[in-house]
């Protein structure tokens, strides 16, 4: 029932709402809500004491309950710009982007000179890269609107960012900081602007700005903690480290496991799980085989990983119990009287670049399957073995890691070598391909299942007596099981922290790191692997198996 105009229960009603809108522009939300929800009472389809409702709502980041409040407002009046605004960015935050798309536009429709509504639609799509071009030209849009939008600049250097135009990016990310000094956004993507051109202590002064505006602000811990990895400052980087689980843009997935946290201390048993891809799980397997004294003296550990992982691991780690990841867990990770992510071990033993040993490898192959795999590629032949990785899947990153088969041609003419096929997926067209244009067989096991044979690939990888890969899950199993290899290391996008800025890691010697100069540009890296093959320079003599 609609209240009448003028009646003592509308003149109420206007009342409160200007409370709530009182006290909502002093920054008094829940007040803002409670005066609203007074003035909703008496006047339950009052525009005004909803729209304020709903912005209280949306500003306690209650974006279920608002999303209903904007609905209301935009059916109780259809040409109400702001509410569809506003209304697109609760279904933004609630990740129903098609909806948000529609909202904004309407918004646009119905007020095409509202410079918030083409900000909104800006970041819509963030980070998917298929967009940025789109982004750019509504962060253009709400620019040209508003020039000191701070939020507009932000959002059109994290489309640039996206773009790989990151000079550019971080222009525009500078250009909103002096609009808005407290635009914690801002500087965070500066920071990510300044990590991509390899200025990582300007990144790192970036991200502290950042966190000074928010403290709570997780994406800029996360940030924050993996630029200090990559330059070594390892103590507060893990510390940094472990807000990742706050981060939407961490890519790791908690376990839902009850007992307490490890602290470091010798527990009576202990419960490690793994919590990112693949590679990341052989990474930091590296500081599983730290714990390898107390392993042997009876410690009861039991490791959750990929099941892809575990006959490799529990061959290696034979005093762990490997168990596969699954939902719900085992109940063998249920007896342990602590737990730890992985990752999390490295508070504990990797606090300075000294902790890392000295050894040249952690993982151990299956033996037969190694000396069989070696016989049938090169028997008695005296050809050295090459294996190959030229791809990366990963879903966000994999496009910058990415090369064509045909772009090793420089290291696929050299003499006296014979080249095996580690790529995951058909490589068939791409194997013909090179065989049709240089005359070079790169051998192939069809009998191998190289993406769920994890055991099986690092038995061959054990055999060859180099590898060749890009930034993939082969770059890490071969370091783990001490195979001289060449990673070709992405710059911009694609960069991983781990890899740091030198030809070495220390957390796999046996590898040697060649970088692109500049993103899309392989050529260089390529060329210098071939030259190092040639003379047989890719790794260090220490680093056999």
């Amino acid at each position: 029932m609609t209240t009448p105009a003028g009646s003592p229960k509308s003149k109420e009603a206007r009342a409160h709402a200007a409370q709530a809108r009182a006290v909502f522009l002093e920054g008094r939300p829940a007040d803002a809500e409670r005066f609203a929800r007074r003035a909703l009472d008496l006047a339950p389809l009052d525009i005004e004491a909803n729209y304020l409702l709903a912005n209280a709502l949306r500003v306690q980041a209650r974006h279920d309950e608002a999303a209903i409040v904007y609905g209301r407002v935009v059916t109780i009046d259809p040409k109400h710009a702001g509410a569809f605004n506003e209304y697109g960015a609760v279904l933004f935050a609630l990740n129903r982007l098609t909806e948000a798309e529609a909202a904004i536009g309407r918004a646009i429709a119905i007020n095409p000179k509202d410079a918030s509504a083409f900000n909104n639609l800006a970041r819509l799509y963030f980070p998917d890269p298929a967009k940025a071009a789109w982004a750019l030209a509504q962060a253009d849009k709400a620019i040209a609107l508003k020039p000191t939008m701070a939020e507009a600049h932000s959002n059109r250097g994290t489309a640039l960012y996206l773009l790989g135009r990151f000079v550019e990016a971080a222009e525009s990310h500078r250009r909103a900081i002096a609009l808005k000094p407290n635009l914690a956004e801002a500087h965070n993507n500066l920071g990510n602007d300044l990590q991509k051109l390899g200025d990582v202590v300007g990144a790192v002064a970036a991200y502290r700005a950042a966190l000074v505006c928010a403290p709570g602000y997780a994406d800029a811990h996360l940030n924050l903690a993996l630029a200090l990895l990559a330059v070594g400052d390892l103590a507060e980087g893990w510390q940094a480290y472990e807000h990742r689980w706050q981060s939407a843009s961490f890519a790791g997935t908690a376990r839902p496991f009850t007992q307490p946290r490890w602290n470091g201390k010798d527990p009576t048993s202990l419960l490690i799980w793994g919590e990112q891809g693949i590679g990341d799980e052989v990474l930091y397997a590296g500081l599983v085989a730290d714990l390898a004294t107390d392993l042997a003296a009876g410690r009861d550990i039991v490791w959750e990983m990929d099941a892809r992982l575990v006959p490799l691991m529990q061959r290696s780690f034979p005093h762990a119990t490997a168990v596969g990841r699954s939902d719900p867990p085992d109940a063998k990770t249920t007896a342990p009287t602590a737990q730890i992510p992985a990752a999390s071990l490295g508070q504990f033993l990797r606090p300075t670049s000294d902790a890392f040993p000295a050894r040249a490898a952690y993982l151990t192959p299956d033996p037969a399957r190694r000396g069989r795999y070696r016989e049938a590629l090169v028997g008695a032949s005296g050809l050295r073995l090459v294996g190959l990785s030229w791809i990366s899947k990963n879903p966000d990153i994999g496009v910058h890691k990415t090369l064509a088969l045909a772009a090793l041609a420089p290291i696929l003419k050299l003499p006296g070598i014979r080249f095996v096929d580690l790529q995951y997926g058909d490589t068939a067209e791409a194997r013909a391909e090179i065989a049709h244009t240089l005359g070079v067989e790169i051998h192939h096991l069809p009998e191998l299942d190289l993406r769920d044979d994890i055991d099986g690939l690092a038995a061959l990888l054990a055999a060859c007596d180099t590898c060749v890969t890009v930034s993939n899950t082969t770059a890490h199993l071969a370091g783990a099981l001490g195979v001289p290899t060449a990673v070709l290391v992405p710059s911009g996008n694609g960069k991983l922290w781990y890899w740091g800025s030198e030809a070495r890691t220390p957390w796999y010697p046996s590898l040697h790191l060649y970088r692109q100069p500049h993103a899309g540009n392989w050529t260089p890296a390529i060329d210098a692997v071939a030259a190092d093959l040639a003379q047989g320079v890719v790794a260090p003599q220490s680093a056999g198996r």
